[in-house]
């Protein structure tokens, strides 16, 4: 079997030489021509170079061997790459599933159950105010600083919560000391829309903090080591929440 490919003059693009490496792996004879001039032969028996008058020509051995494991590599690679396609549209699927379960979920609750309520979900599924999704996207906000924090070398289970540095840092440690009060108010009186302004406060704490405290990027350690402690309380927190609330938090969002 012979294979004319013309191209346009010098070395063949990796295109062009592909189409040699597939013809070589079926045993066949590959001819590469450059403006129809210069030829490329390329077979399993020998490889030299050419010149030839104004064109090169060149001829090159394809070894049957190293074309299927070319071809072989070539198709790992792809099928990896589909593999983490397949991986991440599932993982986006599952989100999507956690995203929505939480604005059902925190949407009927954070009503009081004595109370009629206009089932909207725009309000429910929206990111911003007192919703379901706002809460899971500041627990996977925290996550993500914590997350970066050890991939920088830093432990969070060896850190130490200080003295507040500032209003927000106050205000934030104030709704975690919350907890237990709220959450026995909300067991006593069967109350869980008690829980859901619980968390809603706790998260609005954080994300004021967060906003007015460059956390990751302070250049005392023993601070930030605090300040990922301060997170880390609130993250436990704000899933421990959610959990009651019957709902999970994704990794990512």
């Amino acid at each position: 079997m012979v294979c004319n490919v013309s191209y346009g003059g010098g070395h063949p693009d990796s295109h062009t030489y592909n189409l040699g490496i597939a013809c070589g792996a079926l045993g066949g004879e590959v001819l590469f021509a450059a403006h129809s001039k210069a030829v490329l032969k390329s077979n399993a028996l020998e490889s030299k170079n050419v010149i030839s008058g104004n064109s090169n020509v060149y001829k090159r051995s394809l070894d049957m061997n190293q074309a299927i494991a070319e071809g072989k590599r070539l198709a790992d690679i792809q099928k990896r790459k589909e593999e983490a396609q397949k991986r991440a549209e599932e993982e986006a699927k599952e989100t999507a599933k956690l995203v929505g379960l939480s604005a059902i979920k925190y949407g009927d609750l954070s009503n009081q159950a004595s109370k009629d309520y206009v089932f909207d979900v725009d309000r429910f599924t929206s990111f911003e105010g007192n919703t379901g999704p706002y809460i899971l996207y500041t627990i996977v906000r925290i996550k993500s600083i914590l997350n970066k924090y050890m991939e920088n070398g830093g432990k969070v289970e060896s850190a130490m919560i200080q003295a507040p540095v500032n209003q927000s840092e106050k205000q934030l440690m104030m709704e975690l000391a919350k907890f237990n009060t709220s959450m026995e108010a909300a067991y006593e009186e069967t109350a869980p829309h008690k829980v859901c302004s619980y968390i809603y406060d706790l998260a609005n704490a954080f994300n004021h903090f967060y906003h007015e405290t460059k956390i990751l990027t302070e250049e005392d350690e023993a601070k930030k080591a605090g300040w990922i402690a301060l997170l880390a309380l609130t993250r436990d927190v704000l899933e421990t929440c959610a959990d009651l609330l019957g709902f999970k938090v994704p990794e990512r969002m």
